[in-house]
This record gives structure tokens, C-alpha cells and sequence, in this order.
């Protein structure tokens, strides 16, 4: 897809960072991002459907206190909001560092972010 419109949803700064760069290098345009399981509810509530069409979605995001870690249920939390709202008009890639996330349309491993791009033309 070109000029996809994306949510990101991870919480790693660094790699958030660098993901927003090579996705807008690529002329795709980040419609917001979240780090935390707070800010992916008020991302999702805030976007209108036909605003976004790729939702990047990490498996464990930062919570208020200790969550359960390593288990991808917030990726899962977030695929099933998505699908709440926007139904099958949001691919949803789930981009988490082990496993999968339940609910997405495809899920990718981070460490290799031309995949994720590549997967992106694809769509």
C-alpha cells in the first residue's frame, strides 16, 4: 500500500522513533502513536473510521503498575478495540517480540523493521 495512514502502538521510544522515520520515508503518515495501554484507548476513540488503514500493534505496552508481561494480551486488548470499531477496514500487524497477537491480521517479529515494511507495500 502507498501513503498508508498508520497507528503505532509500542512502547519502546527508540524503536518507535525509528519506525515513524523509515515509515515516513517511505510517504506513509503516522495518524498517532501510543505507548501506553491509556493512550491506545484514547488513540483509538479519537480516530474516525476511514482515517487509518494499518494499525502497528506491539504486544506488551506499558501499563500504571505491574501488568502481566510477556503473555501479548494488550496487542490483543488493542487488535480487539480496532475491530470494535473499524471492523476488517484497519489491517492490523501485529509486531510483537515473541509469539503472536491474537486478533491480528498478520503478525511479524520485531528486529527486522524491512519486513514491516515490505509487508506494508504488500497490503
Amino acid at each position: 500500500m502507498d501513503n498508508a495512514r498508520i497507528a503505532h502502538f509500542e512502547d519502546n521510544e527508540s524503536l518507535r522513533q525509528l519506525l515513524s522515520e523509515m515509515f515516513q520515508y517511505y510517504g506513509h503518515a503516522i495518524v498517532g502513536v501510543a505507548s501506553t495501554m491509556e493512550e491506545a484507548g484514547q488513540l483509538v476513540e479519537h480516530i474516525e473510521p476511514g482515517e487509518v488503514d494499518i494499525a502497528i500493534v506491539d504486544g506488551n505496552l506499558t501499563r500504571n503498575g505491574p501488568g502481566q508481561v510477556g503473555e501479548n494480551r494488550d496487542g490483543a486488548e488493542i487488535a480487539n478495540l480496532l475491530r470494535s470499531k473499524f471492523g476488517n477496514s484497519v489491517t492490523i500487524i501485529g509486531y510483537p517480540g515473541y509469539g503472536v497477537i491474537e486478533g491480528a491480521d498478520v503478525n511479524l517479529q520485531k528486529g527486522k523493521p524491512q519486513l514491516l515494511i515490505d509487508k506494508i507495500a504488500e497490503i
